[in-house]
């Protein structure tokens, strides 16, 4: 009796083993495996999708002109601060004014105006809209899923871009060029001024007032034209390599939801091969008599 018993239960272990491991055979050419795969696809090219729409509308957000003028605006703030950094002579004072005037328009501004902007984006918005009726209609559960703020953040490191790429431009061997051209005529009628200055008092004469007042307007007449010239090129940049240097965030996962149900199947079906390998182990264990007169497929 004990022996039966024991059989007995042997065989109904074999055959919910057998059950269970028919999980990952193929039925009909299709295993669950097969449809798992097909699911996590199918989310994957609709993930697509959403990203497109969602560059799409990013993009008329980046190109409304009210926002490529933040953008000009602090990128400006932050180049004649750079350049104000450096010994600039006579384009000192000018730098200075420029960063006074542009200093209110830091990258606080812009990153409010952008976030609104995607927060109240029809085309934006309905992407996570979306999001969340597809996971429905593949029969995930979204109602305990909330929408995170992070999905929401666009331009998170948008001041960090536009101060280096700022930085690096202010720094470069152009701008080291057009800026020793800007000095060269008010550093020369300086000196000259200086030159006569000092000569004219070690032999013991004294020049006229004129010639200060003559100097000083030349120095500021040959600065301004120096600026004029410089300020043409800053204030003219193209509105698409402004924008071109806000960071996009591209690697951050804007969609959640269906980010989170892709992870989710990835684990299950792995999960789900494990335990089907398992399974197939332990029933080639499981040993059934020869008498017992059963015999499981």
């Amino acid at each position: 009796e004990d022996k039966t018993t024991e059989s007995t239960e042997a065989v109904h272990d074999k055959e919910k083993l057998n059950a269970f491991a028919r999980l990952s055979d193929s039925n009909n050419g299709i295993t669950l495996y097969t449809q798992i795969d097909e699911q996590i696809k199918k989310l994957r090219d609709y993930k697509t999708k959403l990203e497109e729409t969602y560059n799409s509308g990013l993009n008329d957000i980046l190109n409304d002109k009210n926002v490529v003028e933040e953008i000009k605006n602090s990128y400006i703030y932050h180049f004649c601060n750079a350049m104000n950094s450096r010994i600039t002579f006579a384009m000192a004072p000018f730098f200075a004014v420029i960063k006074l005037l542009y200093g209110f328009k830091k990258e606080e501004y812009l990153n409010k105006r952008l976030n609104e902007g995607i927060s109240n984006d029809y085309k934006i918005q309905k992407c996570y809209s979306d999001e969340k009726e597809v996971l429905i209609e593949e029969g995930f559960k979204t109602d305990s899923l909330n929408k995170t703020e992070k999905a929401l953040t666009i331009i998170s490191q948008s001041k960090i871009d536009i101060s280096e790429s700022a930085v690096k431009e202010a720094k470069s061997f152009k701008w080291d060029f057009k800026l020793t051209l800007a000095n060269v005529a008010p550093v020369l009628f300086f000196s000259l001024m200086l030159y006569h200055s000092v000569s004219d008092w070690i032999t013991g004469n004294w020049l006229p007032t004129n010639f200060f007042i003559h100097g000083f307007v030349l120095i500021i007449l040959s600065a301004i034209i120096g600026f004029s010239i410089i300020w043409s090129e800053i204030s003219n940049m193209k509105a698409e390599t402004l924008t071109s240097l806000v960071n996009r965030n591209d690697k951050q996962e804007h969609f959640y939801l269906i980010n989170t149900a892709i992870t989710r199947l990835t684990e299950i079906k792995k999960s789900l091969e494990d335990l089907c390998n398992y399974a197939k182990e332990l029933r080639n264990k499981t040993v059934i008599p020869e008498n017992f007169g059963l015999e499981v497929k």
